[in-house]
């Protein structure tokens, strides 16, 4: 989640139940996270992976490295996928301005979906899409959707998913910004 001057910009959505009903809220399109080629960061946790099945899906545990103006997380969970290595994403604050950067090493063609999710009101404008008072701009061919954010089980609130996709040839680095108007 991300907040900013009281405003939850970008949030999590939640789990409906854990009943049969609530199993679509873990899928990775419900995280605000990249997909490549419609597959997840990391396969879902499971209770009965031992540390060995871990280490050769993910190689090692994510790596955070803060500096001055933010942070940047490094995993490998994509390097278990033919033609992709590691994925980068550096969160970095200029004032009230916030660049979000994705890199992802590898080589080929892919596609590359990046998901924000909010309840703040988005509507598309002339100058690129606006979050409540906040305008993001990015490489990519934007998608909103109506969806829900359950703050509690069985009890929702409307939400909405932006979707960011692109199809670039790897290497590719991409940068989503984010300024309060």
């Amino acid at each position: 989640e991300l907040d900013h001057d009281n405003d939850r910009l970008f949030c999590d959505l939640g789990r409906r139940s854990y009943g049969p009903s609530g199993d679509q809220d873990v899928s990775i399109g419900s995280h605000n996270t990249i997909t490549v080629d419609g597959q997840a960061p990391f396969p879902l946790n499971r209770a009965y992976y031992d540390e060995a099945y871990r280490t050769r899906t993910a190689r090692r545990p994510p790596q955070p490295k803060w500096d001055g103006d933010g942070v940047e997380v490094k995993h490998f969970g994509f390097s278990r996928l033919s033609g992709l290595g590691a994925h980068r994403r550096h969160w970095r604050f200029d004032g009230a301005k916030l660049h979000l950067s994705d890199e992802l090493e590898g080589s080929g063609r892919h596609e590359i979906i990046r998901r924000f999710h909010t309840t703040l009101p988005v509507r598309q404008t002339d100058d690129g899409l606006m979050i409540g008072r906040y305008r993001l701009s990015a490489d990519g061919q934007v998608d909103v959707q109506s969806t829900k954010r359950w703050p509690e089980y069985g009890t929702s609130e409307p939400a909405t998913v932006i979707s960011i996709t692109s199809s670039p040839r790897l290497p590719w680095q991409s940068v989503v910004s984010v300024e309060p108007q």
